[in-house]
C-alpha cells in the first residue's frame, strides 16, 4: 500500500509550534510536539519515542491539518444506554423509597449489622 502524502511541512511545523508555546504541558502540547517533530524526523520515530502507533502520529498530523487545534481536542464520549428497561428502573427506585433490599426485607432497620 502507497504512503499517504505527508501533511508534516515545515509550515505545519511551524503553526504546531506556536501554538504550542501557549500550551504548556498537556495531552494536547504533545500531540502538537508529536507534529512539529514529525517534520523533521519519521513518523515512526515520534511514534517510538511517544510510545503510541505511527498510525496516531499520521491521525494527529491530519486532524490539525484540517481542522487546527480543535482537531486534536478530545471527542465527547457518547453515554452508554442502561441496560435496565424502564420497569425494572422503577422497581429499584421503589426499594430505595421503602428502604427494601431485593428480598423484600428492611435495608435499614439492623443498625450496625451487615446486610445480606
Amino acid at each position: 500500500m502507497a504512503r499517504p502524502k505527508s501533511v508534516f511541512t515545515e509550515e505545519l511545523a511551524a503553526r504546531a509550534r506556536a501554538d504550542l508555546a501557549a500550551l504548556g504541558r498537556n495531552d494536547l502540547a504533545t500531540k502538537l510536539r508529536a507534529i512539529a517533530s514529525a517534520a523533521r524526523h519519521p513518523a515512526e520515530q515520534v511514534a517510538d519515542v511517544l510510545g503510541v502507533a505511527t498510525e496516531t502520529i499520521w491521525r494527529w498530523g491530519a486532524a490539525y491539518s484540517k481542522d487546527g487545534v480543535g482537531g486534536l481536542q478530545a471527542k465527547p464520549k457518547k453515554a452508554r444506554g442502561s441496560k435496565l428497561t424502564a420497569a425494572q428502573k422503577e422497581e429499584v427506585l421503589s426499594w430505595v423509597d421503602e428502604s427494601k433490599t431485593p428480598k423484600g426485607g428492611h435495608g435499614c432497620a439492623k443498625r450496625g449489622g451487615s446486610q445480606r
